[in-house]
């Protein structure tokens, strides 16, 4: 009783490891006889804001857990290919810090090119013609990954010298090492 209390889908988890989850320790609750409806409470109370939201907004609401399942799974799978999509626009190909398995084979993807005519319009969508930076595996090219460390390098670098010059007054007040106080 106690874990399925504790049970919560937080902010980058997926819907269906929380249906996982869930099923494992409702499993004998439900063979015991407890009622859909309070495994649906129970559910709802541990579901995502993001998916609670969405699903409050219905003027049906599902209440019970055979009802409310497959709809927070829906919920958040368009939630998540919302996200792609976002991410693609706005060309960052840097990895979420959420699980890469997905089942979701029936939003379809088509590319930029498939929806716009080649040549319609130049300049205002620069970021969906950018060059690639990661391969067929997700991974950031050899390329890409150097210019990100070579550019951590120097800002580390900036950043030390802008320390020692500044927030050190034994440093700044010794004139042997040509750094002024101003």
């Amino acid at each position: 009783m106690e874990k399925i209390q504790s049970l919560k889908m937080y902010k980058n988890t997926r819907c269906q490891n929380y249906n996982v989850a869930f099923q494992i320790h409702t499993n004998y609750l439900a063979s015991q006889g407890w009622p859909d409806i309070t495994l649906g409470a129970y559910y709802w109370k541990g579901l995502a804001w993001r998916i609670q939201e969405s699903i409050s907004h219905m003027i049906n609401r599902p209440i019970t857990y055979s009802e409310l399942a497959p709809l927070a799974l829906q919920v958040d799978l368009t939630y998540w290919a919302r996200q792609r999509e976002v991410d693609t626009l706005n060309g960052q190909t840097a990895q979420r810090s959420t699980p890469t398995s997905t089942t979701n084979s029936t939003t379809p993807t088509s590319s930029s090119k498939d929806r716009t005519p080649s040549g319609s319009r130049s300049g205002s969508h620069s970021a969906l013609h950018a060059p690639k930076k990661t391969g067929v595996d997700g991974h950031l090219l050899t390329e890409e990954r150097d210019r990100h460390i070579k550019g951590a390098a120097r800002k580390s670098a900036m950043r030390a010298t802008f320390v020692l010059s500044v927030d050190d007054p034994l440093i700044a007040e010794d004139s042997s090492l040509g750094l002024d106080k101003n």
